[in-house]
């Protein structure tokens, strides 16, 4: 089974029956159907902040469900040479604070989870390679920064994260990246571009760019 995580604006990416899940935690909520298993990470209103999301609870939940593979869509700004609303396959991430991991303890043994690369290559080929049957221009070479939110990063952090190698920034989807890893779940990650070089970051752009996609991103779920 394909997991799917969604973020702004797209709250009805997929259907399915709403199935409520109890993990360590705490409670997940997936809508699931013959072949997905669908998260909308803010909630279906968008209640929940970037830095709040249960992204344990999440993964744990699509893994207990018998997903293998996870892709997550979300809203990035560009640091550098992508456009608004472009469609970009993220191959590496930047970051540099603490994250959710499920190995809080060394209580049986030290467990360190390698990441590199952090993205399956595997999944990311199946992710091209669907994107190319659909029709649909699917930009390489995102290379993420994980800021905590909910604010917009600063001007100078900006500079500075893509003076380190980063081209995109965002507030969710890197976590979900490492919780996959650790239960050995593929993991794939696709953002949308909600601003250029021309324009600032606004929650209106966001929307605008997100929902200006949603068929593209239903069409490549459903064909990854």
């Amino acid at each position: 089974m394909l997991g799917v995580i969604s973020g702004t604006g797209l709250y009805n990416l997929l259907d399915g029956e709403r199935k409520p899940v109890r993990t360590p935690y705490g409670e997940a909520e997936v809508f699931v159907s013959e072949r997905t298993a669908f998260i909308p990470r803010h909630g279906k209103s968008h209640k929940i902040p970037p830095h709040a999301i249960n992204h344990r609870a999440n993964i744990w939940a699509l893994h207990s469900l018998g997903v293998s593979a996870v892709i997550s869509f979300n809203a990035a700004g560009a640091l550098s040479k992508y456009e608004f609303g472009d469609m970009v396959l993220v191959e590496d991430f930047v970051c540099f604070f603490p994250l959710p991991t499920f190995f809080d303890t060394f209580a049986h043994k030290p467990v360190h989870v390698g990441m590199s690369p952090p993205y399956s290559e595997r999944l990311r080929k199946c992710v091209l390679a669907a994107a190319k049957k659909a029709r649909l221009k699917l930009k390489k070479g995102g290379v993420l920064a994980h800021t905590a939110g909910p604010r917009f990063e600063t001007n100078s952090e900006c500079r500075a994260l893509s003076k380190l190698g980063a081209n995109l920034v965002g507030m969710t989807s890197v976590p979900e990246c490492i919780l996959c890893n650790e239960l050995k779940m593929a993991h794939a990650n696709v953002c949308i571009v909600t601003n250029d070089s021309h324009s600032h970051l606004s929650m209106e752009g966001i929307i605008r760019a997100m929902q200006g996609r949603e068929q593209d991103l239903r069409e490549l779920a459903m064909r990854l």
